[in-house]
C-alpha cells in the first residue's frame, strides 16, 4: 500500500477558498502551502489580485484593487494568514476568465520576483522617470539615473542600488529598513523623503534629507541626519561631513525652479549641470564669483544662458556639445 500523500491542485483549492467554498481542512492546508516558499506566496497573491479583478467585472463593483493588493502583500510579508472570504459561486465562464487573468499576472510576478529573485533595473533614459517599488516607495530618477531593485530576502531588508542622482519617497516600515547602495555608501532609513546626489562624475555624493531621518555610513563612520541637514561623502579621501543644507536649490531638476539671492555663477552653473544634465563651463574662474539675483521658473536651457548673458554681460559658445561662459562680471 502506498504511503504517498495525496497531490493537491492548488489552484483549484485557491479557487475554492476564495469562493468561501473550502473546508476547514483544505484552508489549513492553504496556508501552510502559502507559507512553505516565497514563489507559492507569490503565486497565491498572482491568483488573489486576479480573483479580484474578475469579481469587479461579474458584479460591475467599485473595487480598490491596489489598496487591497498592499493589504494583501502585507498579511503574506508576515504570517501568510488566509482570511475568510464570502461564498461565491463557480462557473465555468468565470473560471475561464479567472484564468486569462491570472496568467497575465503570473507573468509579472515572475518578471518582479523570478526566479532566485532577480534585480529590477529601472533606468530613466528619456527624461525624468517615477517609478514606485513594489513596497509602495516612490523613487523619482533625474535623467540618466537608474536604479536596480532586488526583491526582499528572507530577512525583508529592502535595498536598492542607485547610479545618478533621484529623490526618494520611502514607505514607512519600522521592522524593515530601506537601504540605497551609492557607490562607497549606504544610505539606511525607516520612512522618509530625501535626494541622493551620486553622479560619477561629480567628486561628493550628497544626501539632503527633506522629512525624516536618514543614516549615511561609510566602512569608517555613520552620521544621522534630520531635515534641512546633508551629509558630503568626498570621494577621494573618503570623508563623510554632516552639514547644514545649503543648497536651496537640489530640488530643481524636479520642481522646474531655480532661484537665487547674491548668489555666485559657480553655483548656478552647478545646478544647471545637475538639473538638465548638460555640460556648461567658465572659461575662466574669475567668472566664479560674478554675482546674480533671479529665478527661473519652468525655463529652457537655452532661455536660461540668455537670460545670464543680458544679466551679467557675458557670451556662450557652444564646443563639443559643452556650453562654455565667457567673459567678465566686472
Amino acid at each position: 500500500m502506498s504511503n504517498q500523500e495525496p497531490h493537491i491542485d492548488y489552484q483549484e483549492l485557491m479557487a475554492k477558498y476564495l469562493s468561501g467554498n473550502a473546508e476547514d481542512q483544505e484552508v489549513k492546508a492553504l496556508e501552510q502551502w502559502v507559507q512553505s516558499t516565497a514563489s507559492n506566496k507569490a503565486e497565491f497573491m498572482a491568483f488573489k489580485k486576479a480573483w479580484m479583478l474578475s469579481s469587479m467585472q461579474d458584479d460591475r463593483l467599485e473595487y480598490d484593487t491596489d489598496k487591497e493588493w498592499k493589504a494583501l502583500e502585507g498579511m503574506l510579508g508576515e504570517e501568510a494568514k488566509v482570511v475568510t472570504m464570502p461564498k461565491r459561486k463557480l462557473t465555468p465562464f468565470l473560471v475561464l476568465r479567472l484564468a486569462a487573468a491570472l496568467a497575465l499576472l503570473v507573468a509579472a510576478t515572475w518578471f518582479v520576483l523570478g526566479p532566485g529573485n532577480q534585480t529590477v533595473q529601472y533606468t530613466a533614459d528619456a527624461g525624468i522617470q517615477e517609478q514606485t517599488l513594489p513596497d509602495g516607495s516612490v523613487v523619482t530618477l533625474n535623467q540618466f539615473a537608474s536604479l536596480s531593485y532586488t526583491p526582499p530576502d528572507k530577512s525583508g531588508i529592502r535595498k536598492v542600488k542607485l547610479e545618478g542622482d533621484a529623490f526618494f519617497d520611502v514607505a514607512r516600515d519600522e521592522e524593515y529598513p530601506f537601504i540605497i547602495g551609492v557607490e562607497d555608501i549606504e544610505v539606511q532609513v525607516l520612512g522618509t523623503s530625501f535626494y541622493v546626489d551620486g553622479r560619477k562624475e561629480n567628486p561628493e555624493i550628497q544626501v539632503s534629507v527633506q522629512s525624516g531621518s536618514v543614516e549615511v555610513r561609510t566602512q569608517q563612520e555613520s552620521v544621522l541626519l534630520a531635515p534641512e541637514q546633508s551629509a558630503i561623502f568626498d570621494k577621494a579621501d573618503k570623508s563623510l561631513e554632516k552639514i547644514p543644507t545649503e543648497d536651496d536649490n537640489f530640488m530643481a531638476w524636479k520642481t522646474g525652479v531655480l532661484s537665487y539671492q547674491d548668489a555666485n555663477l559657480e553655483e548656478v552653473v552647478f545646478d544647471l549641470n545637475r538639473s538638465y544634465e548638460t555640460v556648461v563651463k567658465l572659461e575662466n574662474q574669475d567668472m566664479a564669483n560674478c554675482p546674480i539675483t533671479t529665478t527661473f521658473n519652468d525655463k529652457t536651457l537655452d532661455s536660461i544662458i540668455r537670460i545670464i548673458e543680458e544679466t551679467l554681460g557675458v557670451s556662450s559658445s557652444r564646443q563639443n556639445g559643452e556650453i562654455i561662459l565667457t567673459g567678465t562680471c566686472d
